[in-house]
């Protein structure tokens, strides 16, 4: 009979997409305790409430409610990742990287208590069953 492990819930990932130079997504005045996901070197998820201040004219800033993410330690994500993925994540902390985690496309954030996974909102059940 195979033991099912407890997973946390899954949660909407509230946060704003920024489009824009990639100069002014790193100068851009975000407040420090928000979470920072460069998808590319022109695209951000921030991960905050509060004011969000880029100096380029033809930034796009939206709200993106599209992921959601399963809130564990770095240790509970690494042994996650050990059963669940093919690949080691890199040494270096805060990281985001993405690959696939029990067959699902993610993006894994290590940086200690706030580490997650992150799935598109549509997978968020999936990505539960999966991991339990």
């Amino acid at each position: 009979m195979t033991q099912r492990v407890h997973v946390p819930a899954v949660e909407i990932l509230r946060g704003r997409r920024i489009v824009a130079t990639p100069d002014a997504i790193d100068s851009a005045g975000i407040p420090p305790d928000a979470l920072i996901f460069r998808i590319a070197p022109d695209d951000a998820l921030v991960v905050v409430d509060g004011p969000i201040d880029v100096s380029d004219d033809h930034a796009i800033i939206e709200s993106d409610t599209g992921w959601c993410a399963l809130r564990v330690s770095e240790e509970r994500a690494l042994t996650m990742l050990v059963h669940h993925a093919a690949w080691d994540p890199p040494p270096d902390r805060p990281v985001l990287v993405q690959g696939m985690v029990a067959g699902m496309a993610a993006k894994v954030y290590l940086d200690g208590d706030r580490s997650m996974i992150v799935v598109a909102t549509p997978f968020s059940a999936e990505l539960e069953e999966r991991l339990s």
